[in-house]
């Protein structure tokens, strides 16, 4: 029997299903990840449209025309706005955008509920871009900066975390399989002559 999981589904998954960067990202390898150039980074911090600054989110990340990619781009896109707002340099948006895709793939990395796993995985990344230790972390937001960016990943995307969740994250298939413990009882001959059927 096979049935699709629920996302009502609380219980906390395991720390062994996640990415060991999940638990202890780095800084410079989650910014290696996610840079963008210089050049595009200004287009988007540039005063634009949404539909401009779309078309050239799509093409800097080589993004698909799917639904998953739509969402994901809108996101982006909204998240570039913040950071324009913001007054953030062209290296600060590219690490806010590192932030929050490795905020999204520890999201979707489970079809399982893991919000705390989720939070745990976005704020050890911005933390990467908040404290200086070399080769570790960067300190490239201040802490009013890095206040900023939590209120507002918090109040976007953790808000709708389930939508994420439900339109992003891997289908689930639960098959069951009932096996008995003990083969059956032998039936004596007259259980076994009543259970014959009838000519």
């Amino acid at each position: 029997v096979s049935t699709q999981s629920t996302w009502g589904d609380t219980r906390p998954v395991s720390k062994r299903t996640m990415p060991s960067c999940a638990r202890d990202p780095s800084g410079p390898t989650l910014l290696s990840n996610a840079r963008l150039p210089a050049d595009v980074a200004a287009k988007l911090l540039a005063p634009s449209g949404h539909v401009e600054a779309a078309a050239v989110l799509r093409d800097a990340l080589q993004m698909t025309d799917t639904d998953e990619s739509a969402i994901l781009l809108d996101m982006y896109t909204a998240l570039f706005k913040f950071a324009a707002d913001q007054a953030f340099t062209a290296l600060q948006a590219s690490a806010l955008l590192a932030v929050m895709r490795h905020t999204h793939a520890v999201c979707t990395a489970t079809p399982l509920y893991n919000f705390e796993e989720t939070f745990a995985g976005f704020k050890a990344a911005l933390l990467a871009f908040c404290v200086h230790r070399p080769g570790t972390s960067m300190a490239l937001f201040s802490p009013q900066q890095s206040r900023a960016i939590v209120a507002h990943v918090v109040g976007s995307y953790f808000r709708h975390y389930r939508l994420y969740k439900c339109a992003c994250a891997p289908e689930a298939a639960l098959t069951l399989a009932i096996r008995c413990a003990t083969p059956p009882p032998e039936l004596l001959p007259e259980e076994a002559a009543a259970a014959e059927p009838a000519e």
